[in-house]
């Protein structure tokens, strides 16, 4: 019995899916650009923040966006923190391994 694939079309399917990918998240970026635009020009009502001892007035939409701009800054903020703390977490435990491993190959070839 043959084989169904060849190595190659495997390879050739993988630049398909990369490709696929591609398209995909395009199409999501362009609906999502859609949206937002769709989104201001329906809420292009003015509206007046006071904020201690400033007045700012701007539409609804651009106060919308900008605390969602806003938030996302913050959440990205806190995530690296996390990730550099786990990542020197890693790299802590990557070196006790290490040094473990050397331990115990140094006691396997002493008891040899």
């Amino acid at each position: 019995m043959q084989a169904m694939y060849r190595s190659g079309d495997l390879q050739d399917f993988g630049g398909i899916m990369k490709l696929i990918k591609r398209l995909l998240t395009a199409l999501l970026l362009l609906a999502l650009v859609a949206c937002a635009v769709v989104f201001a020009l329906s809420n292009q009502t003015a509206v007046e923040v006071d904020f201690l001892a400033f007045t700012l007035t701007a539409s609804t939409a651009i106060w919308i966006v900008g605390a969602l701009v806003v938030g996302g800054l913050l959440g990205l903020m806190a995530g690296t923190g996390v990730f550099f703390r786990l990542k020197t977490t890693e790299v802590r435990s990557s070196r006790k391994i290490k040094r473990y491993e050397q331990e115990i190959s140094k006691i396997q070839a002493d008891s040899a």
